[in-house]
């Protein structure tokens, strides 16, 4: 399944812990590349942060669908009954319609819902398949499109593309299996104060900048670090700081987006969208790392196409 069960842009649910508490990576599978999580608590008092994580499950793709599958199919109200999500992966992958799926991936949603009962209602739908994890299991069903679910904790909720991705994850969560590193950069951004932020680790063969892309930015970088942060005026901040393997090729990135802005200067007549903001934005380059920062308004985000 390709674009399904992903919830992006984006902290891991740690066992035993109550729902204010921040996510902590001991249970990120160690072969995640890329990771991502949105912080609701703390994204439901900040306007712009609220905006954005509710237009990400309204029209990304791979969002629109997971969140299909739990408001329409368990009566799970999004944002309003989620509390935290994280979504890790080993990587992404283009695909034949120019879109974006991830390998191996799965989720974990933390929020106000009643696992026993979904439970229930997976077993007693048609198609319905379990499969065993350790001593836990994980099932699903016709109605959710090829995704798996498990409940390992009160009130969390794990969603995998896979009957293997889902028992990977829950072998990691029961610490049977390896995490990631408390060095690693996805480490650092699950626990960080930032209700939304995102890691693509690179460097090992993988194109994520070019694949994220879609050509448009032609080379891969050995780390992409994406997080958004807001104010107390409501002007939220999204930094994304991309790191190559060579300081020229981070000048040539650093120079692709500058002229991309301009390009964006050309064609701001009419075009709905961020366009002005985007021009707007600070592009720096600092040895092998390129830094792009934009900020955006509640208001701002309302010109986006639905």
């Amino acid at each position: 399944m390709k674009n399904t069960v992903t919830l992006a842009l984006a902290a891991i649910l740690t066992a035993h812990v109550a729902l204010s508490q921040s996510f902590q990576p001991q249970v990120v599978p160690a072969s995640s590349k890329v990771a991502a999580k949105i912080d609701f608590d703390k994204t439901r008092s900040l306007p712009t942060c609220n905006a954005l994580a509710t237009w990400l499950f309204a029209n990304v793709d791979f969002m629109r669908q997971e969140g299909a599958i739990l408001s329409k199919s368990m009566g799970i109200t999004i944002p309003d009954d989620l509390s935290a999500l994280v979504v890790f992966s080993d990587g992404f992958a283009p695909t034949a319609n120019n879109t974006v799926s991830v390998k191996n991936s799965s989720s974990y949603v933390r929020g106000k819902f009643d696992e026993a009962r979904i439970d229930k209602a997976i077993r007693a739908a048609p198609g319905f398949k379990s499969a065993k994890a350790g001593s836990r299991e994980a099932v699903t069903a016709t109605f959710s499109r090829g995704a798996w679910f498990a409940f390992p904790e009160k009130s969390t909720m794990l969603v995998s593309s896979g009957s293997e991705a889902a028992k990977a994850a829950l072998g990691v969560y029961d610490k049977t299996a390896p995490s990631i590193s408390p060095t690693s950069p996805i480490a650092a951004e699950l626990v960080s104060q930032a209700p939304l932020a995102a890691v693509a680790i690179g460097g090992d063969g993988s194109s994520n900048l070019k694949i994220l892309t879609h050509g448009v930015i032609p080379a891969d970088a050995d780390l992409i670090v994406a997080r958004v942060t807001e104010d107390a005026s409501g002007t939220a901040t999204a930094k994304v700081e991309m790191t190559f393997p060579s300081a020229e090729t981070a000048d040539k990135i650093y120079k692709t987006i500058n002229g991309l802005k301009l390009l964006a200067a050309f064609n701001a007549n009419g075009v709905e969208g961020l366009v002005q903001e985007f021009m707007a934005a600070n592009v720096a380059v600092d040895g092998n790392k390129v830094t792009f920062q934009m900020n955006v308004t509640a208001a701002d985000l309302a010109k986006l196409k639905k």
